[in-house]
């Protein structure tokens, strides 16, 4: 975020996508306002994928994203816009950053199979990661994790998918990569990040970030008492990213999930 910005600028930016974000979230409260049309990429996908649709997967996205981006807006602009807090807001922008990069990696390739395996890796994340939570509790509905993957990369194979591409795990990383290099966010992965420094409380993320402070001189052994904090500014940067990458994935389930015209389609590209 420039020097320059004044403090006004800044507030009244912050106004704007606080109302946005408001928008969002009245939508995907509403019934049927990103439901998928028959006859839309999005459609095709899910059927192709059922029970493990890839509008489902997208739309887990979205939500969760948005609502570690509403949270953030909760604490730092409508509860106490005087308080804010040096790691928990960044942290609440790493989950919206992390959600949102994850949707738009699975929508945004133009080449459809692509599209379903990627829904299907974050399927496959799912299921490894709550058998590594549950596997030790001995619930007497507990099925092998061995079987529940093989039912998703069946479904992938018979989607036309690669098993080699099905097996390469999910990580966040190349995902907010993708995110870097194809969205509207201004360095989302750099952004995520530096918020995953302050969610796992590492010195180097708030030193580098946050204004430091000194508490008066070193003791003898050179040892500052320094304080960190943090401004509407420097949550401004962080948080547009994240806002950014939202809106991409918000158009990217509006135009998968409406039913294209051919004859409209084939005059456009004339």
């Amino acid at each position: 975020m420039a020097d320059d910005i004044t403090d006004e600028q800044v507030l009244t930016k912050w106004a704007e996508i606080a109302e946005l974000i408001e928008v969002v979230v009245n939508r995907i409260q509403t019934p049927n306002e990103f439901s998928v049309q028959p006859g839309s990429e999005l459609a095709a996908a899910d059927d192709a994928t059922d029970p493990f649709q890839i509008s489902h997967a997208a739309r887990w996205c979205l939500n969760a994203g948005l609502d570690h981006l509403h949270a953030l807006k909760s604490l730092a602009i409508d509860a106490n816009p005087n308080l804010i807090h040096g790691y928990a807001d960044y942290s609440l922008v790493r989950g919206a950053l992390e959600n949102f990069g994850a949707g738009f990696w699975i929508l945004h390739p133009a080449d459809p199979i692509t599209r379903i395996e990627h829904g299907l890796r974050w399927w496959l994340k799912n299921v490894r990661d709550s058998d590594n939570a549950v596997r030790d509790l001995a619930r007497p509905d507990y099925q092998p994790l061995q079987r529940r993957l093989e039912r998703i990369i069946d479904i992938g194979l018979a989607a036309g998918c690669d098993l080699q591409a099905l097996n390469n795990r999910y990580f966040s990383t190349p995902v907010m990569e993708y995110a870097n290099h194809h969205s509207s966010a201004s360095n989302p992965q750099l952004i995520w990040k530096i918020c995953s420094g302050f969610a796992h409380g590492r010195p180097w993320a708030s030193i580098g970030m946050n204004h430091m402070e000194r508490n008066g001189n070193d003791d003898e052994r050179g040892v500052s008492e320094v304080r960190f904090t943090s401004d509407h500014k420097r949550l401004l940067g962080v948080a547009l990213p994240a806002f950014r990458l939202m809106t991409d994935l918000v158009r990217l389930m509006q135009d998968r999930s409406v039913r294209r015209n051919l004859d409209t389609e084939s005059v456009r590209r004339l």
